[in-house]
């Protein structure tokens, strides 16, 4: 990923890498996601829709070793020296987090466990928080005014980047497959890595100063409120190759990452922009345009995006089926006999929507057959056949 030498992403990247050994792309993510709250919500680009300027990230990686936290912390003390209330507080309710909203439009909000909000919100009530999430994904009007109440109101002009730290074995536990083939997780920009450091070559010449980092972030939040241009012509046949590859690689790859790839696009455009504001041009006159120098680097950020996402995907996230699965299948003698639905549950003890995932997954395998129960209204299965492979999956798709 090439940038120049002043540029707040590299020099954050630099500065970060010499204060801790954590993986320089977990700093990558990090600096996307500190400069996204700093410019107006009115700066965007009209491409295939409109794409405002925000950034959601994920750092994941071991407890101890991979200093998550340590690089959220960096974001947030640099985030708060320019305005502080740009970092979210840290409400207990979607009620609170919309009132947030609406006191500061744009924002931070960082999760320095994102582990532990998957996992509260995985399942039963809480499980509407994802959805509501997506409303701010989505810039979606948030709130409404309470009858008889001057107060409140829909907010329509939101730009919330959220960022957050996770333990693999955290994703593994707290999210499934629809969550990844077009759903919740497909739409954060993930970065998964140990202290190597993958994907990243170390800046040369050392980093600059903290000064520099404040100084940058300063000018950003100071850039005129003027939406995109649009992309150079060059720009705009880089980015159609770029789309095309995307496109043949989704349909070769694991079914789980079509979600992943058909929004990897897009992310590269909402880092594109970012790039613009850092080093690209971005307020040096009343237009400004994506242009191959910083479309560049954006695809080389999505590359790094893809590349953790399909280790997750093909490493945790398919143990974790794998692991339901066999857990299933011993419960099914080979005699053939069949065994009630209400025991497998309560002897597994999974959420109903995991054992739908591995039973969904043994159908399209013909590996079990639905037979009816020990009660005329109860379901029961069965094996089809002796000695079905307790290592063998169905399909990529159910390995979430």
């Amino acid at each position: 990923m090439q940038m120049p030498t002043k540029s707040f992403v590299r020099q954050f990247v630099a500065w970060g890498g010499k204060r801790t050994s954590a993986p320089y792309a977990f700093h990558l993510n990090c600096a996307m996601a500190t400069l996204a709250p700093l410019l107006s919500p009115q700066i965007l680009i009209d491409y295939h829709g409109k794409v405002p300027v925000k950034w959601w990230g994920t750092l994941i990686g071991e407890h101890g070793t991979t200093y998550k936290s340590t690089c959220l912390e960096f974001s947030e003390e640099l985030l708060l020296e320019i305005n502080d209330d740009l970092v979210a507080e840290n409400v207990g309710s979607w009620e609170g987090q919309i009132e947030s909203v609406r006191a500061q439009p744009q924002q931070l909000i960082i999760h320095s466990d994102l582990g532990a909000f998957l996992e509260q919100t995985s399942d039963g009530y809480m499980q509407n928080v994802r959805t509501q999430y997506l409303q701010l994904w989505d810039n979606r009007p948030l709130g409404r005014r309470l009858a008889g109440s001057e107060e409140g109101g829909k907010i329509v002009d939101h730009r919330v980047s959220v960022i957050g730290g996770s333990t693999p074995e955290q994703i593994e536990e707290s999210t499934s497959s629809r969550d990844w083939s077009n759903g919740f997780m497909s739409r954060w920009c993930h970065m998964a890595g140990t202290a190597e450091k993958p994907g990243w070559e170390r800046p040369t010449g050392g980093a600059l100063n903290r000064d520099f980092l404040i100084e940058r972030l300063t000018y950003v939040n100071s850039i005129p409120a003027l939406p995109c241009a649009g992309l150079t012509d060059a720009a705009a046949d880089m980015h159609e190759k770029f789309q095309k590859a995307l496109h043949v690689a989704m349909e070769k790859g694991n079914s789980l990452m079509r979600g992943t790839y058909s929004r990897a696009g897009t992310l590269a455009i909402r880092a594109a922009i970012l790039f613009c504001a850092d080093f690209g041009g971005m307020g040096e006159s009343s237009s400004w345009y994506i242009t191959p120098e910083v479309l560049a680097p954006a695809y080389g950020l999505v590359k790094l995006h893809l590349q953790s996402t399909a280790w997750l995907l093909s490493t945790v996230c398919g143990t974790m089926y794998q692991r339901n699965r066999r857990a299933f299948l011993r419960l099914l003698p080979e005699s053939g006999d069949a065994v009630d639905l209400s025991f497998i549950a309560s002897t597994l003890r999974l959420e109903p929507r995991r054992i739908k995932d591995v039973i969904d997954g043994l159908e399209a395998e013909c590996a079990i057959l639905a037979v009816t129960g020990s009660r005329p209204e109860s379901t029961a299965y069965r094996l089809r056949t002796k000695g079905v492979a307790m290592t063998h999956g169905a399909d990529d798709a159910n390995n979430g």
